[in-house]
Parts: C-alpha cells; structure tokens; sequence
C-alpha cells in the first residue's frame, strides 16, 4: 500500500472561506493492487481529497464546521445528523489504527501511533521515513525528573506533528509488581506517586502540541503470561492506593485525552467489556472525561463493550445497525465522545502533517540522549573504580552481547527502530582511543587477569507478550561470574527493562550500572558514564530483589521446569485467577513489610560526587506539608543528587506501609554549592482508602516524614501532627 500526505494551502472562492479555515489537508490512502500484500488488500479505501472537500461544501454554515464552537457542540452537531450506520462504523477501528473517517461529512481518518518511547513505524499503514528511539520510559522513570519528562513527550509530540500522526498511544503505567513482566521497560516502576508525576508530565508534553496522549492499560496488566485471561482479583484499597493512583493525577492534573483499557480481566470480568471497570470506576469514580478505547484485541464480547461505557472498540470489528438499534443510546454516547476528542484536539481543523517541525529533529535528539544519559544508574562502585581514567595506558577488555550491538529498545508495539544508533564498544574507542579497547566475545581466564579492567555488557529479551526470566541465560550468567573471579576491577552493564538476578556474582563485581534500554543514543551515554564525562545521577524506580522467590508475585502461575511464558493467545481462553494476596503490599513496600534483604533499595543510585542534608524543617498547613531542607555537594565533581521523601503513620487504624514516597525533587550542584531546597506536598497524598465511607482518609494522629538519597537511605526526618480526620473524595488536589 502506498501512502501520501496530499495538502490544501489555498482555497478560492467566497463560498469556500470557512471551508479553507477549517481543513488545510486531507490524508489520502489507497491501494495499489498491483503491489499490495494480503494483509493490504483487506484494507478498506479511505475516501479521496474530492470527496472530502465537495461533502464539506455540503454542510456549509454548519456548527461542526466552525472552530469558533467547543469541542462538545461541535461533535453534537454531527451526531445530530448521523445515520445509525456511520455510528456503529465509527465506534470500531479503522484499517487498524484508525479512527473511521466520515466521508458524507468531509472528516477524514485519525491515525493511532504505536509506543511510548518514540513513535512504532508501521510501513504498510502509514508513511515516515525515521522517528528517534528515546530511552525506554522506565529509564525515563530512572531521571526522577518531570521537567525532562514533558520535555521528553513535547518531542515525540513535535514527531508526531511532522509526520501527520494524531494520537500516541502512551504512556504506558502499569505498576512494576513482577520483576519478570516483558513489558516493564514500557511503563515506570513499582511506586504510583513518581509514576504518576513522570506521566503526568509526559501528557503535558504530548498534548502540549494537540497530539492525543492515551494513558494504558487499564488495569492491573502487571504481567504478560496469558494477558489476555489472567482474572486479577484485588482488593479495595490495593485498587485505589496502587494501581489506580497515578491515574487520578493524570487524569485529573494532566487532563490525559484518551485511556486505553486492559487486557485481563479484574474480579472476574473482561476489563475492557466491564460496566463496574469504564463507567462505574474510571469514568465514575475517577472522573474521566475523555476517550475509553480497547486494547486491540482485547474485547471478547462487542455487545457488553458497547454497554460498559467504552467508546473506541480496537482495531476492527463490525456491529450490525439492525441488532444495534437497541444499543443507539450507547453508540450516541460512544460516537459523540469520540467526535468530542478529536475536535478538542483540532485533527478536522488543521493540516495532518506540518513539515515545520521537521526542522526540529536536532532537538528531538538531543532530548533523547540527555534522557539517557540522566537515567543510567550507578548501583555500585567499589574502591572508585569507575570512572575510568582517560589518560590511563592500561588494556580494557570489553566483551558481553550487549557491547558491539546494544540493545535500545524492548519488543512489540513499544519497539521504536530509531536511526543513527551508537553502541558501548564503538563508543569507548571514540573516548579512550582504539589501541586502549580490546573486545573479546569469548576472553580466557588469562585476557581477563592480564587487563586493566573488564566491562561485560549484558542484556536480557524483554517484549510485549512474554515474560521473562529473573534469571540470565546460561552463556551470560558464565561470562559474568568468569569474569568477576578472574578480575576484581570488572564492570558489568545491565541492558534490560528491570531487575535481573545478580546473586552469583554481585559481591565480586567491582562496579555496576544500570542503563535499562537506553534508546537510540545509548551507548554514548554509557560510555560517558564510565569515562567521567558525565556524572551519574539516575535513580531506581523499581527494588531489585535478590531472588524471585522473594517477590510477592511469585506465586501468580506454576514455576516449573518448561512452562511457557510466551502464552498470551488471543482470543477467548478459560480465564485463570490470580490472587494479589500482597494487597498494598509491593515495590519496596513488600520487601520492609516481610524484612527481605533486596540487591538494592527502591530509589537507589549512586554517583561520582558525595551530597549532605542538612537544617531540614517542616510546616504543616490544612492543604500542604512544606519541606525544606538544604543540600550540600561535598565533592569534587558537578553532579545531581534526588531528594526523595517518605511518610510513615505509625498509629494508623488501618495497615500501611512501613513508609510510603510522598515528594522529590532533583538538584543539580557544582562542587562546594549548597542549595535550599522547598518540597510542598498536599495533603491527599497521605491519604489511604476508607472502604467503609468509600472515600480518602487524612487520619488524625503524628505522621513521620523521612527525608533520604533512597528508600534504604534516610538522612533526616521530622514529626507532624494532623489534630483532625479529613476526608476526600480524590487522592490528588483538582
């Protein structure tokens, strides 16, 4: 199928002024039946720019036209002249990732974009030549910075801008509960505050350019086998306190244009056909005003989903206009939610692909590699021994899959192919010179001894529909134990999406960094790193465990010898239950809860300079908790250092976690600068859920607040007192 983006700059004519207001392009597909493949010639025929502008002419003076009118009374305006069959045409997708056009009326089709990282280049649909691979978001994550994270969506959005897509479906947030989810690098770790805060300003950025964001997956989608009939059954607070708590702060601070459902099922119902899920929860308890659409494939049962207050059933699908007619209030609503997202958003009313922010591509990819390179985490180094020397002789034997070829990005729908990547190997001969870097994919117990250092770059296959060991493979888990036996001065470099099984060889290793999947530029922010241009700063947002035994979704499906992880069909399958007996128990919550030593904390990172808290202070209002505190750089080098804050209600009525994240902030600082540092944070979010007046609780009593460089490393904390029980009836302030 061949593609092309036809634009219409200038419209003559007295009659068609409002007309040349309104509509600036049409995006116009067809077919080519002398090169088509199967899949494109079922393709259904968009209608041509003719078509488009002459059915237009048609309806000349009407509101839909008008930019002047909201969103709301534009989209009623259609729908007040709509046949029941172009509403059960639009309430299910479109060539896939469309929106259905409206021929009759001159709307033409909105184009849904793949990832969170970048933008997922599907050729046989639509037409791009490149889009930069960003770092994985769980490495956006890692940054513990909102203001890199809106700058981050801003550029995917000035992507999507140039190349005609309308609306990005990201970012992605299921909370990191098992180590092995494959799709942990597509979403930002274990804690529903800093996840709901980076996605928060991921929206920001995303809409910010009228590019649609669509927050995913709704909910509880924390692992891959058998997703699409895993039965979740979780209870009242863990629902609320968890999983759906960054979703009350980008739904109602970031003001997320699109929610896309899940694809499990939750206490025994199909999420994305389920009334007690979309219109009693999210639409009803949270407050979403916006569009609900499936997963794509995730609905088993149409008429339940045209019930349950869906709006957008994905990617295809047909409804019969005679046994719908029952369903016509469902299908007004579902049809006039959709036209209302897409007039908010301004698709009908300008140009699909504005080559304007083509110009801008330098700055998409300095976005990108600045990410990554205030993601990558140093988890340990001993003796100093990183970084590296530049002007040091000494040999560094470089080996590992990850170093000649590093892995960018995670599989599936959030694999972005991204352009002019870089990789560990070449990147280190660029600094240290080419005489300096010796590889070797299989180095002898001699190469390892005889080198100054050794840096082992290792990875792990992480993707969508699949989860993945805790555990190396085999010929990794060697290479690495080799060479830590054989060399005290070895640096190992994790690639992956999340934690990996570190306790064979983690106490010999004499540094290791954490880089996730850097994205595009990865490997010159790695190498950075290890030779000093650049001074770590990033952050775990998820607990590295030191066994999977320990984690509590361990016991989510049979363990044994030859299971397959891969099962994930579509379609119906017998659903299978799974208990999160933890409750609000995850992350680091678990971990002190049952006092499992972990690898390493939640918030853990370290850098290549040393930082002091001191003179913290804290006063309370009826809204906030001011903290102030001031940090101090006591080292010789320029670094960043995250501030992290915890609460603790040690006399609540209900059981909470030993302590819960409830502010951060990240400061840069030159060597000898100190900086005053002023944290509010309201007070809904030390809320927890009152399941007997269904409502969030603010209860009376003495809270602690703990002030810390990880949730394993606290270095102040203060008191306050709340005299009253307050309630809310959302855990973030509208």
């Amino acid at each position: 199928m061949t593609n092309r983006v036809i634009s219409v700059n200038r419209m003559t004519g007295a009659k068609n002024n409002l007309l040349a207001k309104c509509i600036l392009a049409i995006t116009v597909c067809w077919i080519s039946a002398s090169s088509a493949s199967e899949k494109d010639k079922k393709m259904k025929p968009m209608p041509d720019e003719k078509t488009l502008l002459e059915a237009r002419s048609n309806f000349e003076g009407a509101a839909y036209l008008n930019p002047a009118y909201s969103a709301e009374v534009r989209a009623k305006d259609v729908l007040s002249r709509m046949t029941l069959e172009e509403k059960t045409e639009l309430v299910v997708g479109f060539n896939e990732f469309f929106i259905a056009p409206l021929p009759r009326f001159g709307l033409r089709a909105i184009y849904l974009t793949d990832a969170s990282a970048g933008m997922h280049i599907r050729e046989n649909l639509f037409k791009m030549d490149k889009s930069v691979s960003y770092p994985a978001t769980v490495a956006l994550a890692a940054t513990w910075e909102p203001n890199l994270a809106q700058r981050y969506g801003a550029a995917i959005s000035g992507e999507c801008r140039a190349w005609g897509s309308d609306v990005l479906l990201g970012p992605g947030v299921n909370l990191y509960r098992s180590s092995e989810c494959g799709r942990n690098f597509e979403y930002m770790g274990e804690d529903p505050l800093l996840a709901g805060m980076m996605a928060t300003s991921y929206i920001r950025g995303i809409q910010s350019l009228d590019i649609m964001a669509t927050g995913k997956h709704f909910i509880c989608n924390n692992h891959e086998w058998r997703r699409h009939s895993s039965d979740i059954w979780v209870d009242e607070r863990a629902l609320r306190e968890l999983y759906a708590r960054a979703w009350y702060r980008m739904i109602h601070e970031g003001n997320v244009g699109a929610v896309m459902t899940s694809y499990n099922l939750l206490n025994g119902e199909k999420s994305s056909q389920s009334k007690a899920v979309i219109s009693d929860f999210l639409k009803g308890e949270i407050g979403f005003k916006g569009l609900a659409m499936s997963d794509w494939g995730a609905v088993w049962d149409k008429v339940k989903a045209v019930e349950s207050g869906l709006d957008l059933i994905m990617p295809k699908g047909q409804l019969d206009p005679e046994k719908t007619k029952q369903f016509e209030e469902n299908l007004n609503r579902m049809s006039e939610n959709i036209l209302t997202a897409c007039f908010r958003f301004g698709y009908y009313d300008r140009e699909a692909k504005d080559e304007h922010f083509m110009t801008a591509y330098p700055e998409y990819e300095k976005t990108a590699l600045e990410t990554a390179r205030r993601a990558i985490t140093l988890l340990k180094n001993k003796d100093q021994l990183l970084p590296l020397n530049p002007d040091a002789t000494g040999k560094i034997l470089v080996t590992g899959p990850a170093a000649e070829k590093t892995p960018h990005c995670g599989g599936g729908s959030g694999w972005v192919k991204g352009y002019g990547h870089t990789h560990i190997l070449g990147e280190l001969k660029k600094i240290l010179g080419d005489d300096r870097i010796v590889f070797s994919a299989s180095p002898t117990e001699a190469d390892l001894k005889a080198a100054a250092a050794v840096i082992v770059c290792i990875k792990t296959d992480d993707k969508e529909g699949t989860d993945r060991p805790f555990a190396l493979d085999p010929a990794q888990e060697g290479l690495v134990q080799k060479a830590v036996n054989n060399q005290p001065r070895s640096i190992v470099i994790i690639n992956s999406g999340g934690a990996i099984r570190m306790t064979d060889w983690k106490e010999q290793a004499g540094a290791i960094v954490h880089a996730y999947f850097a994205g595009q530029y990865g490997g010159t922010a790695i190498a950075e790193i290890l030779t000093g241009k650049v001074n770590p700063s990033g952050k775990l947002p998820f607990t590295m465990e030191k066994e999977f035994t320990d984690s509590p979704a361990v016991h989510d499906y049979e363990r044994s010898e030859g299971v397959d992880r891969t099962q994930h069909g579509w379609g119906y399958k017998p659903p299978v239950k799974v208990n999160y007996n933890e409750k609000i128990f995850i992350g680091y919550r678990w971990y002190e809860k049952k006092q499992i030593a972990t690898q390493y904390p939640f918030g853990h990172g370290l850098s290549y300079t040393t930082f002091d808290y001191s003179d913290l202070q804290v006063e309370k209002t009826a809204d906030h908790i001011s903290v102030t505190l001031s940090i101090s750089n006591t080292g010789s080098r320029a670094g960043a250092e995250t501030v992290q804050i915890y609460y603790a209600d040690p006399e609540s009525s209900v059981e909470r976690p030993n302590k819960e994240l409830c502010g951060f902030r990240k400061v840069d600082l030159m060597p000898g600068e100190t900086s005053t540092v002023t944290i509010q944070i309201p007070v809904q979010d030390l809320t927890f859920y009152d399941v007997i007046k269904k409502a969030w609780k603010l209860e009376a009593g003495e809270y602690r607040l703990l002030v810390g460089s990880s949730s394993a490393d606290i270095r102040a904390q203060s008191r306050f007192q709340q005299e009253q029980d307050v309630w809310f009836s959302l855990p973030v302030a509208k």
